[in-house]
């Protein structure tokens, strides 16, 4: 008797180990849908390190271009104060010439010898002085070199191509001399400063992750990018200005 209530037992055991037909439509439902909320997955993280990719590469992009203009705003500042000093040195320089005009007519040695003296050594304050200009226009050219040549090696480590720039005026600073034929000429803003100001920088960044994502073939991410800054002319300070900054689709 004992040992026929342990066979049906075992029996009844058995018998629910069973997978009903629903379990099993379930469970290969389940297995269908497997790959394609992998390949979802994949997709998913896929477009988050794109977007985070793009973020960082696009702030260093802005932050390089807003500490250019930053100091470039310096070197602007530093040359217009010298251009009161550089327009009282043109008219002492246009007085000495016409010293030197009369001693000459008046066929006086010494008054001549005087006249050149003096107007030799209103030449050399303006020799000086445009070494002064000078080295604040090489300064600036300096820079955009300098944050150039940096931008360029931070975004290449993070996959960057085809890198180049772009700048809204020839001279390092948008500004220009007045008189042209001066040897101590005033640096006005050029028109329409902010647009001439600009600095902008372009590239193309590869947004493919270095390790494969199952389930995801042939895809190959390639965006263009860049920024432009510039400064604008806030009367007593000068403002920084994003005109741009994006990675757009290929």
């Amino acid at each position: 008797m004992a040992i026929w209530n342990t066979k049906t037992a075992n029996a009844k055991n058995f018998g629910s180990q069973k997978c009903s037909p629903q379990q099993g439509f379930a469970m290969v439902g389940l297995l269908a849908v497997l790959p394609l909320t992998l390949a979802l997955i994949g997709a998913l993280a896929l477009t988050l390190y794109a977007v985070k990719k793009k973020s960082l590469v696009q702030a260093l992009c802005v932050r390089q271009g807003l500490q250019l203009q930053l100091e470039l705003s310096s070197a602007l500042s530093s040359l217009l104060r010298l251009n009161p000093a550089a327009k009282r040195l043109r008219v002492r320089r246009k007085s000495a010439d016409q010293a030197v005009a009369i001693a000459r007519a008046s066929s006086n040695p010494k008054a001549i010898a005087v006249a050149q003296a003096l107007r030799s050594a209103v030449i050399l304050e303006q020799l000086a002085l445009k070494a002064k200009q000078d080295r604040l226009l090489n300064a600036a050219e300096q820079m955009r070199l300098r944050h150039k040549r940096d931008l360029h090696g931070l975004l290449r480590r993070l996959g960057v191509s085809q890198f180049r720039e772009n700048r809204g005026f020839t001279r390092p600073l948008a500004v220009k001399p007045n008189p042209i034929d001066s040897l101590t000429p005033e640096y006005l803003l050029w028109k329409s400063f902010s647009r001439a100001q600009r600095q902008d920088f372009h590239f193309q960044v590869n947004l493919n992750p270095k390790t494969k994502i199952p389930l995801i073939d042939n895809y190959n991410l390639q965006q263009r990018g860049g920024c432009s800054i510039t400064l604008k002319n806030g009367g007593k300070k000068w403002q920084l200005a994003i005109l741009a900054a994006s990675v757009a689709a290929k």
